[in-house]
């Protein structure tokens, strides 16, 4: 395996300098290589692991005119990811990349585990970052657990100021350190000098009482909270965030606590357009998301996505209604009773959206079902507005069928109601069409079910149920490349 720091010190001449290729313009050179390295459909690295070569590396020794063009553009070395390499060699690749990209916004990534012989590459390490803080961009650091130089990390931060600063993740874990996870205020624990920039907030697993920054001009604020802490302190935050101008709110609960007496008033949220809530932990009697729901009143909510949530059995009333959401999206979200899915249809009428993935019981669907059954009327048709309907870990077309007929049959339905474009796994498409081959009443069910639907078509897994993302076609004051996965949804759980 070549080392690194080698391939960074030089290459030899080129080889064929009669190329036509090397005729190019040297600008035109530099933004070839921009858009091979930063494009997110360009692989960044080659096969090889913990070792493998980023891009700009390799680029920089194919010859020496390709290096010279490599070395004078600046912006090439200034996105940095150590992609979990975190021995002595580190050190050497950082400085160079930071003296390369010098003095441009820098978008760097830093992941640590906690070997105790590595730890002061890891200090080295983030006290270089900690050094440009000025030019920071968007900045992560990922760690598995605790480790010794956390406190010097905090005040090394404290008083400094990073005006550029757009995205910031923590991945710290607090558990260990002495401190909670929030204190029920949102006053600055780092960067106190600062960050007139900062719009995009992640702190997962990551105390946000010992590495909070400023919040005031945060719009997106994801949470990640994997372990115990006082009710009270999460209520109080929760209540305090009201105050930023979210657009966008996501929370992995795992340890996530509210009781009813918890709460006291309502989270008022004027901003917030986009809520995301996945939920990691054990059913709790009243889930933190219901309870939040609950009490939250957000009158420009457009999207509503939650992941494995657990509903309690007898529904909480919802103190408002969200009139602007379009869509909302359910992953396997079993306990949703017929009287949570009646509530939720009624707070939100203009949903034309539905995108459905159930692994077990399928309890969404079945319930819309039921409640057709017993509503037969088009006042009582949940999500009148509804026109694309996406479902996966469904194989049951008697179930689509019903779905449809049951809103078709509703009175004036000719009127009213839309038209579905209903989107399934290419697997049950194909499954359907098998089945029509051989009995009579699959081929029936298929028929009519296209009948009835605007269209029938597959959906395309990758791009629709990547949740790790935002839902598609929404505004967000950041770049794309700044979302991450979610570790707590994957799209290969679902395709097989």
């Amino acid at each position: 395996m070549v080392n690194q720091c080698t391939l960074l010190r030089g290459t030899g001449p080129d080889q064929n300098i009669s190329s036509p290729i090397l005729g190019l313009p040297m600008e035109l050179f530099g933004r070839i290589f921009l858009a091979a390295a930063h494009d997110p459909d360009t692989p960044t690295e080659h096969a090889g692991g913990e070792h493998a070569v980023p891009i700009e590396v390799t680029i920089s020794h194919v010859c020496s005119t390709w290096r010279n063009v490599a070395l004078s553009c600046r912006r090439l070395w200034s996105v940095f990811n150590n992609r979990g390499q975190d021995g002595i060699e580190l050190i050497d690749r950082l400085v160079t990349y930071l003296s390369r990209s010098a003095p441009l916004p820098l978008e760097l990534t830093l992941y640590f585990s906690t070997e105790e012989p590595l730890l002061p590459v890891a200090e080295e390490a983030v006290q270089l970052v900690v050094d440009q803080i000025e030019r920071w961009k968007s900045v992560t650091f990922s760690m598995k657990k605790p480790i010794p130089f956390l406190t010097g990390l905090q005040s090394s931060l404290m008083y400094r100021e990073a005006p550029l600063l757009q995205y910031l993740k923590l991945d710290v874990g607090s558990i260990g350190t002495g401190q909670p996870w929030v204190h029920n205020s949102l006053e600055a624990c780092i960067m106190q000098l600062g960050s007139s920039s900062l719009s995009y907030l992640e702190l997962t697993n990551t105390s946000g009482a010992f590495f909070l920054p400023s919040l005031s001009n945060i719009t997106v604020l994801t949470l990640d909270v994997d372990h115990h802490g006082p009710k009270i302190a999460f209520v109080a935050f929760f209540c305090a965030i009201t105050s930023l101008p979210l657009i966008a709110l996501s929370v992995t609960n795992e340890a996530l606590h509210f009781e009813l007496d918890d709460v006291i008033g309502q989270f008022h949220m004027s901003t917030l357009k986009h809520l995301r809530w996945a939920n990691t932990g054990d059913d709790e009697i009243f889930p933190a998301f219901v309870i939040f729901l609950s009490n939250l009143i957000a009158p420009l909510l457009e999207t509503l996505s939650i992941f494995c949530v657990p509903f309690c059995e007898e529904p909480l009333p919802l103190k408002s209604q969200f009139p602007r959401l379009h869509t909302f999206s359910s992953v396997d979200c079993d306990t949703i009773s017929l009287e949570w899915v009646q509530r939720i249809g009624a707070a939100t009428p203009n949903v034309t959206k539905l995108v459905i993935v159930a692994r077990k019981t399928g309890a969404l669907m079945h319930n819309l079902n039921n409640h057709h059954a017993l509503n037969n009327t088009t006042t009582a048709v949940l999500w009148p507005k509804l026109q694309h309907v996406v479902i996966h870990n469904h194989a049951d077309i008697q179930m689509f069928v019903n779905f449809v007929r049951f809103r078709n049959d509703c009175t004036g339905i000719g009127s009213v109601l839309p038209k579905l474009e209903l989107r399934v796994a290419q697997a049950h498409l194909e499954e359907w069409d098998r089945q029509s081959l051989v009995s009579q009443t699959a081929k029936s069910a298929l028929q009519e079910l296209e009948s009835l639907c605007e269209a029938v078509d597959q959906v395309d897994l990758k791009e629709e149920f990547n949740h790790g993302r935002w839902p598609m076609d929404i505004d967000l004051p950041v770049r794309e490349g700044m979302f991450v996965e979610s570790r707590t949804f994957s799209v290969d759980q679902w395709v097989a």
